[in-house]
């Protein structure tokens, strides 16, 4: 699923977010802390960067990722938006 990177959602990342961590995330919203509430490491958030970028469709330059871009769900998406 290919996506122009400016289209995508926090519901996009949410559903990358589930195949990850192989669980549903139906409370899960754009306000959802990563780390604090879905308690994503550091290898988890390595997964979850590289899966968004296969099931997105989406490349970025990782040594922009700054740590307040993984804070929540929208940070983040907020992030993957700005690398178009």
């Amino acid at each position: 699923m290919t996506q122009d990177v400016r289209n995508i959602q926090d519901r996009d990342l949410i559903n990358v977010l589930e195949q990850v961590l192989a669980t549903d995330l139906p409370d899960a919203t754009g306000e959802t802390k990563l780390f604090e509430e879905l308690s994503l490491d550091s290898t988890a958030v390595l997964e979850v960067l590289m899966a968004i970028e296969e099931e997105l469709g989406v490349s970025f330059d990782p040594d922009s990722l700054e740590p307040e871009h993984l804070i929540s769900v929208s940070a983040l998406t907020e992030f993957i938006r700005s690398q178009s």
